[in-house]
């Protein structure tokens, strides 16, 4: 859980989001897989890449287990398409039943679109 006392969401998605149209990975079929089973294996989420410092959102290497989540200045935010699409881990369930997901902005300049029909906004 993030220090001002709830867990950071990114506000909206950013405009490359891998949840989106702009996808970096739209078209590796086989990277959003391994993803999705970090996910599960880890009961965990993804973390927005726009605030993170380091990560494999562009690389082709294979998750590191063991890794720490990509950060910026030591908090994570979760990527707001994966909030937005995907079953939740442990931590964002835990969260939202204690009422304490905090949405944080991005720059108004890297924000995507409005969300799909049928996705939590």
């Amino acid at each position: 859980m993030a220090d001002r006392g709830g867990l950071k969401v990114a506000a909206a998605r950013c405009s490359t989001c891998i949840f989106g149209p702009n996808s970096p990975i739209k078209d590796r079929p086989a990277r959003m897989r391994e993803l999705k089973r970090f996910w599960r294996l880890h009961d965990s989420h993804q973390v927005c890449h726009k605030f993170a410092i380091e990560g494999y959102e562009d690389g082709d290497e294979p998750l590191d287990e063991d890794a720490p989540p990509a950060s910026i200045n030591g908090e994570e935010v979760v990527c707001r398409g994966f909030y937005d699409t995907q079953t939740w881990g442990q931590m964002l369930r835990i969260a939202d039943r204690l009422g304490c997901i905090v949405f944080v902005p991005q720059p108004a300049a890297d924000l995507a679109s409005t969300p799909a029909p049928g996705e939590r906004s």
